[in-house]
């Protein structure tokens, strides 16, 4: 099949199933090693325990007095505190060295002592039972005796240690509780003496009412504020267009352009009249006067000068008014930011009595939450002290609930789910191990090793007993083999769009993948569709079909060709297979990669084509080889052979690469050498033609019919298993 782009297994199901099918595969050729695997762990696990003498366990049951007029939960986080303590309690040497001389032991001096008490140990197995007061204590020896007695004199030795050990300790919890109370209680009167002070130097306060009318009396300046803010801006803003328009007055040339700056000013407005007479009755004068007699005329030089005049004034006149106003509201803003000042100052002083207050509420809240505090961890030192007091220390220890009797009945040595444990275990790992070992394997195992080649499956070839039938009998057509070459055939015309009138090149990887045996079964497939079939063996190094086609003792053949020491027709021999004609390779030249570069080997090529329908060249591998390279330059396509087993994928790869990078066209891959457990498809005994009459099994599950061979003439030997 075709490569087609990778996706992820987890959203290709085809990907998925693939890869659960090459698992089973992989199962199915090697599952034999986990499973012996297994058997052998198991055998071991079990050889290993019937070496070892049989242990005698003995427990026993220790409850934590404690606890229970405590009243404290054994899932809470001082239950658990103290079931540690017990434990190691329970193994401190002084404990340890008590119940090594009840049990016998002469105690060493030294180091000696150390190792002593480790062998001791080492026999001991100590924890807590779960949401209970209890301790379980369990010693497993050869000796049943031995185990109960050291279970029960470790116990028996820390029961009066444990009296020991709490009674000190609630002893030294009173001491400290007492010096806590006295601690709380000078803290105490410190705070007390704090809120006296406060009272009398400030007094009761009702802070929530004191606060109240200061904020009301800030928010209402703040009001206030920005109002006169907005005014302040609105007299700056007034301000600047006076200052523009003093500006405006001096910068503009035309003093009747200005005529509407004066509002209803009576003065203002008899200038602005006397401007436009003047100009009136000058404009009369430039109608009726000619222009050169203008300047001499005494009444148009008087009109000038006095519209000068007027002109000066009206200027003045705004100017002066532009300027009183700008004076008047800056004498506004002035005033207005005095204003915004106090009440600035007013807010201030509003604000500082309220941060007043609260830094005195402060006070007053701490000293109050600090009495609080004392007052309650006072409280709860004197519960203690009081439950301390009430309780006798006689009963605080730890008690034996269950004595350790001796064992009957020896531990089981291994049980029945550790075995299957194991076996489950080592078979895992043994079926990981066959996985990683596929995935690291460069052998070509089945059709899906040769996807990611992106060349075509052509078919697949099943394994041939040929120590049973000689290689000839499977070329006539009548074996199962033969049925896979008519597919591959079929599969091959489809591929190269048509087999008639083109020549074929197979090649392998590497030697020893079936290439020859292909050649030659794909050539007999050809003769038998009715139409003429050339075979030209030309592997000249390692020549494999000869002996099979060719009964004569002549040894010439394509190298004599293509050197031009004979000519097609007389080198070509007949074979007893209807349509094939069979080129042989002659004797082996010096250098078979020049004897492949002479033009003569293209005529030759042209030639065969126009008398033969079909022509199956039978090339040497690819590799290392540059034979099939050369040859592949001069054909139709190339046909790649793999061996199940034999080949590596990374041979095959770097093979049609190597067709590909001369400009061959590779057409597809031939998977050679095909098991049952390889391919279930290649099990034929579900579908199995009829013995017919004459005929003899071929292993494999199917008949084929033999030849007639004569009682004078011997059959042929075997010619072994098709590995060319």
């Amino acid at each position: 099949m075709v490569s087609q782009a990778s996706l992820d297994p987890l959203d290709d199901p085809s990907a998925a199933r693939r890869n659960v099918l090459r698992v089973l595969a992989v199962f199915r050729r090697r599952g034999w090693i986990p499973v012996l695997a297994s058997g052998i762990a198991v055998a071991a696990l079990a050889a290993l325990s019937l070496m070892k003498p049989p242990t005698y366990t003995a427990s026993g049951l220790v409850q934590l007095g404690l606890f229970s007029p405590a009243g404290l939960d054994p899932r809470s986080p001082a239950a658990m505190a103290m079931f540690e303590t017990h434990h190691q309690l329970l193994t401190s040497h002084v404990v340890v060295d008590r119940a090594m001389e009840a049990f016998g032991y002469e105690l060493a001096e030294g180091p000696e002592r150390q190792d002593q008490r480790d062998e001791f140990l080492s026999a001991l197995t100590i924890w807590p039972i779960k949401d209970t007061f209890l301790i379980h204590v369990e010693a497993s020896t050869t000796d049943p005796r031995r185990s109960a007695a050291a279970v029960n004199t470790l116990m028996d030795a820390f029961i009066p240690f444990s009296e020991e050990f709490l009674a000190s300790r609630e002893v030294l919890r009173e001491q400290q509780l007492r010096r806590d109370e006295r601690r709380l209680l000078e803290l105490l009167r410190e705070a007390e003496e704090r809120q006296k002070d406060l009272y009398e130097r400030t007094g009761y306060h009702n802070f929530d009412a004191q606060r109240a009318s200061p904020l009301v009396r800030t928010q209402d300046l703040q009001g206030r504020l920005t109002a006169i803010q907005l005014e302040r801006a609105l007299a700056q803003t007034e301000r600047s267009s006076y200052e523009q328009r003093v500006q405006q007055i001096a910068n503009t040339p035309e003093i009747e352009q200005l005529a509407g700056l004066g509002g209803n000013d009576p003065l203002l407005q008899a200038r602005r009249e006397l401007i436009a007479e003047l100009n009136v009755r000058l404009a009369n004068l430039r109608a009726h006067v000619p222009p050169e007699k203008l300047e001499q005329l005494v009444e148009y030089r008087e009109a000038e000068a006095q519209l000068e005049s007027a002109r000066r004034g009206f200027r003045e006149l705004l100017s002066a008014a532009a300027r009183a106003q700008m004076a008047m509201h800056a004498q506004r803003e002035a005033a207005l930011l005095a204003q915004e000042r106090e009440l600035g100052e007013l807010i201030a002083t509003e604000r500082n009595t309220v941060s007043s207050l609260n830094q005195l509420e402060g006070q007053y809240r701490a000293v109050l939450r600090q009495i609080e505090f004392c007052e309650r961890e006072l409280d709860i030192v004197r519960n203690e002290l009081r439950r301390i007091e009430s309780r006798t220390v006689g009963g605080t220890g730890a008690m034996v609930v269950n004595a350790a009797q001796p064992p009957t009945k020896p531990k089981p040595r291994v049980g029945a789910l550790n075995l299957i444990g194991a076996a489950l275990a080592v078979f895992v790992m043994g079926l990981l191990g066959l996985v990683l070992w596929d995935h690291l394997d460069d052998e070509v195992m089945r059709p899906e090793d040769l996807e990611d080649t992106g060349v075509p499956l052509l078919g697949q070839v099943p394994r041939l007993d040929l120590t049973a039938v000689d290689e000839l009998t499977h070329l006539r057509g009548s074996s199962w083999a033969a049925e896979a070459l008519g597919l591959i055939r079929t599969n091959l015309a489809v591929a190269s769009g048509g087999l008639r009138q083109g020549a074929l090149l197979v090649t392998s990887g590497a030697a020893g993948d079936g290439k020859s045996f292909f050649s030659l079964n794909l050539a007999t497939a050809l003769a038998r569709t009715g139409g003429r079939t050339l075979l030209i063996e030309a592997d000249m190094r390692r020549p494999r079909i000869r002996p099979l086609l060719v009964l004569d003792d002549r040894d010439d053949g394509l190298s004599d060709v293509l050197v031009g020491e004979a000519p097609l027709e007389d080198v070509v021999r007949e074979t007893e297979f209807d349509g094939l004609d069979f080129l042989p390779s002659g004797p082996c030249p010096l250098n078979p990669a020049d004897v492949l570069l002479r033009p003569e080997l293209e005529a030759l090529l042209r030639t065969a084509l126009e008398r033969y329908d079909h022509v199956v060249i039978d090339g040497p591998p690819a590799r290392p080889l540059a034979d099939a390279s050369l040859l592949a330059r001069h054909v139709h396509g190339v046909v790649h052979v793999a061996r199940v087993g034999a080949s590596r994928r990374s041979i095959v790869r770097q093979g049609l690469e190597q067709i590909q990078a001369v400009g061959g066209r590779n057409l597809g891959l031939v998977l050679n050498d095909v098991t049952p457990e390889d391919d279930p498809a290649f099990r034929y005994d579900g579908y199995a033609p009829a013995r017919p009459a004459g005929g003899d099994p071929v292993p494999g599950g199917f008949f084929v019919v033999l030849p007639q061979v004569p009682d004078a003439v011997a059959p042929p030997p075997p010619a072994g298993r098709a590995s060319a």
